[in-house]
């Protein structure tokens, strides 16, 4: 840092500060970028974390020549000038303004900066200004939000080739199937308790009614209600849902036990399509418990803008491979089932604006967690 010919009536106030061996060595000290004005509006101090980040060594950041260039490499550089001019009438913008920089080798760089006054005896004779480089976080978070909208316009992509597809099953075989599994009956019914021919037709009338099982998954999943957002105590609304899948899991699993730990919460939302998120969660819970001691845990709680409905069991996890094809139409680990079960529950999150997670627990069984937006 080397000081430049300073006006009269700040040179030694300056002078004394910036040759400070502790100035120095604290500003030096910094990880973020460093540039100190003058009040006539020239830089006459920058530190190295400066140099790096503009590109442009200590020296020739103070001089004014270079300062034009660095400025012109963001389009914030007239507002970054403004500042300085008006800051000495003592006001300096409280917010960190971002910051696009290009730098003289043509790599892009997003900064935040914020401004201080140095003031000596009440006497303003600088302008600090603090840069720090979020170039990896900002590009880090544009990643993310490709792969996002990439994930979301394939779902939205799979969502609409089901619906085709679903017109398709249900007018093209339906009445096939019916006619198969009608028959097959039919001559079923008349065969001797001793004929050969019976296991082949039980086998026709099993596939026939396997058929008919996708069909009407497939008309369930293309009936599903839109989101009718009200405002509900949403604790409330799970007592009752609960006490009803107490219902289902004593028929199901008898010995299971279903439990309800709720935080009062208020969120905008559609109780129907919560219940129904609910009840698909715990049925596939129900069919992974263990044969004694099953435990279906239903949990309420909060995080910063957000209400986590939670469906937590003891049973015996997803299978790893599995994992990535969890919401995908028809995919199931299980003998008998269609595979709708979670492609349904995603739809019906998006259409409450929410997000579904479905992960194994560190010990056994699987959490599944529905993040709510509590507006």
């Amino acid at each position: 840092m080397r000081p430049k010919d300073l006006p009269p009536n700040q040179a030694e106030p300056m002078l004394q500060f910036i040759r400070s061996s502790y100035f120095k060595s604290l500003l030096e000290s910094l990880a973020s970028g460093v540039l100190i004005f003058n009040t006539a509006g020239r830089v006459y101090a920058a530190n190295q974390a400066a140099e790096k980040m503009f590109g442009f060594s200590q020296e020739a950041l103070m001089d004014p020549a270079t300062l034009e260039l660095l400025l012109a490499g963001t389009p914030q550089g007239p507002q970054i000038r403004q500042i300085v001019q008006e800051a000495t009438t003592g006001q300096v913008p409280a917010s960190v303004m971002q910051v696009n920089y290009r730098t003289p080798d043509g790599s892009e760089r997003y900064l935040t900066a914020n401004f201080s006054l140095l003031e000596s005896y009440g006497k303003i004779f600088g302008i600090f200004l603090n840069f720090v480089d979020i170039t990896e976080v900002v590009l880090l978070h544009e990643k993310e939000k490709h792969l996002l909208k990439s994930r979301n316009q394939a779902q939205q992509t799979n969502i609409e080739n089901l619906h085709k597809f679903s017109e398709a099953v249900a007018h093209q075989i339906r009445n096939p199937t019916m006619s198969i599994g009608g028959f097959a009956n039919y001559l079923l019914k008349k065969r001797e308790p001793d004929d050969p021919e019976i296991g082949h037709m039980e086998r026709i009338l099993s596939a026939s009614q396997r058929l008919l099982d996708i069909v009407e998954a497939v008309n369930q999943y293309r009936a599903l209600p839109n989101a009718r957002p009200r405002r509900l105590q949403l604790h409330l609304e799970l007592e009752q849902i609960v006490e009803d899948l107490r219902g289902l899991a004593a028929g199901q699993c008898p010995q299971a036990r279903l439990s309800l730990e709720a935080l009062p919460l208020e969120v905008l939302s559609d109780p129907e399509l919560i219940g129904l998120i609910l009840r698909e969660l715990v049925v596939n819970a129900l069919e992974h418990l263990p044969a004694e001691g099953g435990r279906i845990e239903v949990i309420l709680s909060q995080e910063p803008g957000q209400a986590l409905l939670m469906v937590r069991d003891n049973g015996r996890g997803i299978p790893p491979e599995s994992m990535p094809y969890l919401y995908d139409p028809f995919f199931t680990d299980k003998a008998v089932g269609v595979g709708l079960g979670l492609t349904r529950v995603q739809r019906m999150a998006q259409e409450l604006g929410a997000a579904i997670t479905v992960e194994n627990r560190s010990q056994d069984g699987v959490l599944a967690t529905l993040s709510l937006p509590q507006y």
